[in-house]
This record gives C-alpha cells, structure tokens and sequence, in this order.
C-alpha cells in the first residue's frame, strides 16, 4: 500500500505542474482578449468583455491556491506515510482544495456566461 501511496502523491505533484502550466496559457490568452477590447465598439459589450477577463484572472488566481494546495497535500501525505504528520492536516488541506474547486467551477461558469453574453452583443 506504501507504493502505491506514494505513486498517487507523485500523480498529485504532476497534476499541479499541469494546473500551472494551464493557469499560464490562460493568463496568455487574456492577454489576447484584453488588448482586443479596444476594438469593440459597444460600451455594454466592452464592458461584459471586461468582466470576463476579470473573471477569468479570478479563476486563474484560484488556480494557483489550487495548485498550491496539491503540493502541500503532497508533502503531507509524504510526512503522514513516514508518520511524521498529523491526519488532520491532511483533511484540511483536501477540505481547502475541494472548497478551490468548488470556486474554480463557479468562476467559470460566470466567465462563459459572461463570454455568451458578449456573443450576443456583438453579432
């Protein structure tokens, strides 16, 4: 059981990698949409678009907790399988990570609300 505890950790620290890596692409295409508002004519959609991007840096922040949650989970469960660690720690940081994607999935819902409200505005 040890083994394959500590290839489910291994599994978690390359998912956050992962998360990472995706939080920067999507920093990257903000970016893009950001500088592209300049040439949206309509002040309603500029601003829904406007609330997108803010929406979508929000998810990228909560990306980052979430990320940053794994690798503390990882070191923990690292210290809970060599016993140095309490158990509780470990369930506050899976309580902390399931709250960050309860937030992540929220915000990304807006976000595309607010990108099909912006389709709208603008056909």
């Amino acid at each position: 059981r040890y083994t394959e505890a500590l290839e489910r950790t291994v599994e978690l620290a390359k998912k956050s990698i992962e998360i990472r890596t995706r939080a920067v692409e999507l920093s990257v295409e903000l970016e893009k949409m950001t500088r592209g508002l300049e040439s949206v004519k309509s002040v309603e959609a500029r601003s829904v678009a406007l609330e997108a991007v803010s929406l979508r840096l929000q998810l990228i922040n909560r990306l980052i907790d979430y990320s940053d949650g794994l690798l503390q989970l990882v070191d923990a469960l690292s210290g809970r399988f060599t016993g140095g660690l309490q158990p509780s720690i470990v369930s506050q940081l899976i309580e902390r990570i399931n709250k960050d994607v309860g937030e992540v999935n929220d915000l990304d819902v807006k976000a595309q609300e607010a990108m099909k409200r912006f389709d709208e505005l603008t056909k």
